[in-house]
């Protein structure tokens, strides 16, 4: 029974290493043809001497391709990279014996039983040993010891005997022959182990690393191989410890990991506390002894995890180790669990372990996925890019051109006078908030760092504390406050906004905003950089109070150099000063430091915004410069860009699926019954994990790059947040058809059913006007962004529950300057307008909805006749008479005033 279970556990563990296999191979190959094609594009922009300045140039203003390059030779990975750390005796190695179902072979005993880090893999009965390296990045064999004798085929491991033979190479040495801190138990602490064995758990694809327990008085050698385990490994560390409450041990291992990484802020982390004794959760939920029902237990689980994880919420550093802090819910929050190995028997703990094994792999398998949505990040504002070129290209003049430039450049000068203001008032409040909480914790910090004994660790102390458990909260309070109220102020008046992302230059200049890559998502590019811009100057001011002992090799040091405007200064330690004096000490003096440096906040905003601002404005030259190369041969550069239209769009899917599908863990979505057919696409109900109402949409005919060109407008006119119109959830690509399916939230009817099921009775004209202006509504936003939809009819006008009509299937959809679903068409400045069309598509629209009416009196009869002639001049011939989507919207709210 035992063994079937954890059969299924493996299985499921294995789908989800697949999965993710699958997600970061598709990435990095669609990361690869992008190089490709970008690189081809604009060499053949230099052939058709559409420019005169050399590639790497020419790719300036589009995208680093270097970094793209470097990131994507480190998304594929066939292993799974975990690293348990902790302090000693935290239940670590005991834990590491469970999860590969083994006796116990590696030393595990109260307090420090090893120094070396230890990586655990996969190997055959015939290949299982053990190897000592001189450290992780050098691969020469120092020592190699075989462990086949232990592991014969058909027979039980011998564990003691593994743990015999390589005894000699895990334990720590003996603290009498060689000191902790000695150079000798640093040579020794510095090779690394790695251990070769038989597992059906490693076999699964995952590497573990078992690290000695840390403290923030060990030697450095500890703290240097972590940084090096990290830095050159990339694994999900998985931070153990045992008492619930967080014992000050596990808080001071946790600083010291921290203070280990420095500037390695990418690191993911999954808490894990480990010893939840199945026996004292029962007695807990039942203090009678009545007894607990079985159906009882999952929510006894729940709760004893709930009330632990509230625990760790407690605690400063640990609940402020994720972007935006830890979730309030368990429920809602990925990086904590509980286990007990001591309960593993007992048929509940065992339940228990699995569970909890089973979301760890989980959040350890997203976090592999890392990168590869880094390199998504970075990638698809480049396509968004290039369609932004190939509109400006094929559309504007010269004229214009220089117009949109000018108003990006004014956008930008406007925003940052706005914003300078803005953060003065979140630093002012970050460096009060900052300052109270140092003077309230003063003399729980000193006591705490008086425990290490020489003056440098103590220092050192005082700096983790202040920077993980005070700077980084504070900071996270203060940046959540007001990206609260910057995300209301837009919303309530978004003039803010003032047209920006109509603007092609601006919003693709926004979109290579540094930390914006990291946030890219189907959300308006400037909403987005007016957030974004803002927590990137919070961060750099969070590094800016608290130097780390590492940033020479941050790519912000520039910036720290230029806003840090004095140095701490720190007064010589009298001769036999206590450990609690020279605490105290260091700790005045970090205080004097921060408040100097509120005095220097105006400069510091100033520089700041100054650097912001040049480097936006440098980017919208870059494109400007760009596409007024275009427009000088207009026909050459529109020919060029239509070559490549359909294989960008390709590559933007393919990236967008496969971060989707990571969403769902992996799993396939299910499709279900057909609901409607066209000439290239069926629709279908869907459902997608816990998304049930979902329809699909699925190529019918086999029309090269037609769904993913359909897919590009739906995502981007999502990203535009228009009003009315139907929204892209997700895509998916089969991997074995190369299928591309398109999810779209589900309505409860179309306004052909909506008609149908009114025939009788009739439609009041109050209603018709309330459809006809929802239509007209979204008309007037895609127009404004250059896209016509070419499709208005009943079956595409959707309802929701409270008969609000949204506009669906842009399976004709195109921006207006490119006409034609296969974008073959050439632009031609004499053509007839498209928008027209729509204009006239929604005349014939209107009309039917009006044979359909039913009036009350002679006053709708009225209104119902004005509409009519209103709807006639949508359907004329002479397209000049054709208003315009926003003037009929306008019209119809008055018609509406009147009835």
């Amino acid at each position: 029974m035992e063994q079937h279970s954890i059969s299924n556990e493996h299985s499921e563990l294995a789908r989800i290493i697949q999965s993710n296999h699958y997600i970061r191979k598709t990435v990095q190959d669609a990361t690869n043809k992008f190089l490709t094609l970008q690189n081809d594009l604009l060499k053949s922009m230099q052939v058709q001497r559409l420019d005169t300045i050399t590639v790497e140039q020419n790719a300036q203003p589009f995208f680093d391709a270097v970094e793209i390059r470097s990131l994507n030779e480190q998304v594929t990975s066939d292993r799974v990279q975990l690293a348990f750390v902790g302090a000693n005796s935290c239940g670590k190695t005991s834990f590491l014996h469970l999860l590969l179902r083994s006796g116990s072979f590696l030393p595990a005993d109260v307090g420090s039983t090893s120094a070396r880090i230890i990586r655990l893999t996969y190997a055959t009965v015939r290949d299982a040993c053990l190897i000592v390296y001189p450290s992780l990045d050098n691969k020469e064999v120092i020592v190699q010891v075989s462990l086949v004798e232990f592991f014969i085929d058909g027979q039980k491991p011998d564990w003691d005997g593994v743990k015999t033979a390589i005894r000699v190479h895990v334990e720590r040495p003996d603290t009498e022959n060689i000191k902790p801190h000695s150079n000798e138990f640093a040579q020794w602490a510095k090779y690394f182990v790695e251990l070769r064995i038989p597992s059906s758990f490693l076999k699964l694809g995952i590497d573990i690393y078992d690290t000695p327990g840390l403290l923030f008085s060990d030697p450095l050698v500890l703290k240097e191989n972590l940084r090096e385990l990290v830095e050159l490994v990339k694994p999900t560390l998985v931070f153990m410890y045992d008492n619930a409450a967080v014992s000050s041990d596990s808080q001071d291992c946790f600083l010291a990991v921290k203070d280990a990484l420095g500037q390695l802020a990418d690191t993911s982390m999954f808490f894990l506390n480990t010893k939840a004794d199945i026996t004292v959760i029962l007695a807990d939920a039942d203090p009678n002894g009545e007894g607990i029902e079985d159906e009882k237990w999952p929510e006894i689980l729940l709760a004893e995890r709930q009330t632990r994880y509230n625990l760790l919420l407690k605690v400063p550093s640990m609940a402020s180790e994720f972007p935006g802090g830890l979730p309030e819910s368990f429920a809602k929050c990925h990086c904590f669990d509980i286990v007990s190995v001591h309960s593993d028997l007992d048929p509940l703990g065992s339940e228990m372990n699995r569970t909890t094994i089973s979301r760890m792999i989980q959040f350890v398998a997203n976090s592999d996925l890392k990168i590869a949505k880094k390199v998504s990040q970075l990638v698809l504002p480049v396509i968004d890019a290039f369609f932004d070129f190939a509109l400006v290209t094929s559309q504007r003049t010269a004229a214009q051109l220089q117009t949109l430039r000018h108003e990006a450049c004014q956008w930008t000068a406007n925003y940052f006078i706005k914003h300078r203001s803005q953060l003065q008032k979140m630093l002012a409040e970050l460096y009060d908030l900052i300052l109270d909480q140092l003077n309230d914790e003063m003399n729980c910090i000193a006591q705490r760092a008086a425990k290490l004994k020489t003056a440098p660790l103590i220092e050192k102390y005082i700096k983790a504390v202040v920077q993980q458990e005070i700077v980084k909260m504070k900071v996270e309070l203060v940046t959540r406050k007001h990206a609260t109220i910057s995300g209301r102020e837009i919303k309530a008046d978004p003039t803010i906004l003032n047209n920006a992302d109509k603007n092609e230059f601006l919003i693709s200049a926004q979109r290579s905003f540094t930390i914006s890559r990291n946030y890219y998502d189907n959300k308006c590019t400037s909403r987005l950089f007016m957030i974004q811009a803002m927590l990137l100057q919070t961060a750099l001011i969070a590094d800016i109070l608290i130097e780390s002992d590492d940033e020479g090799g941050s790519k912000d040091t520039k910036y720290k150099t230029i806003v840090r405007q004095d140095t701490r200064k720190k007064l010589p330690l009298r001769k036999g000063m206590s450990s609690l004096e020279i605490a105290y000490q260091r700790l005045s003096e970090l205080q004097s430091w921060l408040v100097n440096q509120k005095a220097y906040m105006s400069k510091v905003v100033d520089v700041l915004n100054n650097i912001q601002k040049q480097h936006l404005i440098e980017k919208i030259d870059q494109r400007y410069n760009l596409a007024v190369k275009g427009v000088s041969d207009r026909e050459k550069a529109y020919q060029l860009v239509t070559i490549y239209v359909g294989a960008f769009a390709h590559i933007e899917c393919r990236l967008v699926a496969a971060i989707d599908l990571a969403k769902f863990h992996g799993r396939k979505p299910v499709i279900n019954k057909m609901l409607d057919e066209g000439t290239f696409f069926t629709v279908h109900s869907a459902e997608w994990m816990d998304k049930k109402d979902l329809i699909v949409k699925k190529l019918k005919v086999d029309y090269k790059f037609l769904c993913y060109l359909e897919a590009h407008y739906h995502r981007r006119i999502t990203r535009l947040e228009l009003s009315h119109t139907v929204q892209l959830s997700y895509l998916y690509e089969d991997k074995n058809n190369k299928d591309l399916w398109m999810f779209f939230p589900k309505y409860s009817q179309n306004l052909t059913d909506y008609l149908e099921k009114n025939s009788v009775g009739g439609v009041t004209v109050d209603k018709i006007l309330s459809i006809a202006l929802d239509i007209t509504n979204a008309l007037a936003e895609l127009h404004a962004n250059e896209i016509v939809h070419r499709d208005i009819k009943a079956k595409n006008v959707l309802l929701n529950e409270k008969d609000e009509c949204y506009l669906a299937d842009f399976g004709t959809c195109q921006t207006s300057v490119m006409n034609g679903i296969d974008f073959s068409k050439r632009h031609d400045v004499d053509r007839r307008d498209v928008k027209a069309e729509d204009i006239c598509l929604f005349g014939e629209l209107g009309l039917f909805l009006t044979d359909r009416s039913v009036s009350a009196s002679d006053e709708t009869t009225k209104r119902l006749n004005e509409f009519k002639e209103l709807l006639n001049r949508c359907v004329n011939v002479d397209i000049t008479v054709r208003p315009k989507a926003a003037v009929i919207a306008k019209k119809i709210k008055e018609i509406r005033k009147e009835l």
